[in-house]
């Protein structure tokens, strides 16, 4: 019973090996962890102290739409000159559980093993998205494999190397984990119809290119955008917005009915008459239909009486004044 219960548990990690989330996993032995929650609520990161031998585990927050990686800034004592080759950085993926406690078995697959650079700050950054435009510089190293979210947790560790000096045990580096931002926000448009006239077709363009869907979220590049309402009910409106990096934005467009609308700006004693008829308020707009009209305004004793051409999608302001012009000759 005993050798059939061993063969058994071979053949048992024989398959869980063979499967895509362990391939070439690694099993580490995890003396001290502690936990990283990384998430755009956060963008400065979150942080911790870790010594030799010690490990971090970061897991994601709930929205990464605009998260395009995470970086991990190492930063060593002033003591820590001069011990290069002492400790190692390690970054693994795919992990089994989350280590936790202060001794633990871990399967993980391994991504980057280096030894920490002789320099008091370091920074790695590990991508989560193909498209991530990252770059390395003398500052900062990118990770080579991009890492989707469904690989995390993710481990960091701290590893002395089998020359370490006695004194780097004891040794504490901190290090801050944080989303690096990808160059886009978000945008949601949404139509206000007119009571009178709801739900007609309008077509919305962003930059000249048709949208479905104008409520549903979508990202944009950070920046100055065009948006475009078209309709054959309603009043075409053209408008620019901003998108900021890691922003979401909501553009409210209240739909106007392409009835002609007429504005008028009289004195307070004015009456106003429309194709002979007398208007009783007049301190909105007023519709009218497409075509010529008539329009007389009577003050005291004084009347003026012109005619107006109406369009669908128009508006006019009727202003009536009274001024004094003064001029001097020689």
């Amino acid at each position: 019973m005993g050798m059939f219960l061993r063969i058994l548990s071979r053949a048992f990690y024989f398959t869980l090996a063979l499967s895509p989330q362990y391939v070439a996993a690694d099993v580490l032995r995890i003396t001290n962890s502690d936990v990283i929650e990384v998430s755009a609520e956060r963008p400065a990161g979150s942080q911790i102290q870790i010594k030799s031998g010690e490990a971090a585990a970061v897991v994601l927050g709930k929205d990464l739409r605009f998260i395009s990686a995470l970086e991990f800034e190492i930063t060593a004592p002033a003591s820590w000159i001069g011990f290069q080759g002492s400790l190692a950085a390690g970054f693994y993926s795919n992990l089994d559980k989350i280590p936790s406690g202060y001794s633990s078995d871990v399967q993980a697959r391994e991504l980057r093993f280096e030894p920490l650079p002789n320099k008091i700050q370091t920074i790695y950054q590990m991508p989560i998205k193909q498209a991530h435009g990252l770059k390395s510089s003398p500052y900062v190293s990118i990770l080579r494999d991009v890492v989707p979210p469904e690989d995390f947790p993710v481990l960091f560790r701290l590893l002395p190397i089998s020359d370490s000096a006695p004194e780097v045990e004891n040794m504490e580096f901190r290090l801050n984990v944080k989303p690096v931002f990808s160059d886009e926000g978000a945008v949601r448009i949404n139509l206000r119809y007119p009571d009178h006239l709801p739900d007609k077709p309008v077509a919305v363009l962003i930059d000249g290119r048709v949208i479905e869907n104008p409520a549903q979220e979508r990202l944009l590049k950070e920046g100055e955008h065009q948006l475009t309402a078209l309709s054959a009910d309603y009043r075409n409106q053209n408008r620019r917005f901003l998108i900021e990096r890691g922003k979401s934005i909501s553009i409210t467009i209240p739909l106007q009915d392409i009835t002609p609308q007429i504005i008028f700006e009289t004195p307070a004693n004015a009456r106003i008459f429309l194709d002979d008829k007398l208007i009783q308020n007049t301190s909105g707009q007023i519709a009218v239909e497409p075509g010529k009209h008539d329009v007389k305004i009577q003050v005291s004793d004084y009347s003026i009486m012109r005619s107006i051409n109406t369009q669908k999608g128009k508006t006019y302001r009727i202003s009536f004044t009274i001024d004094i012009a003064i001029s001097e000759h020689e």
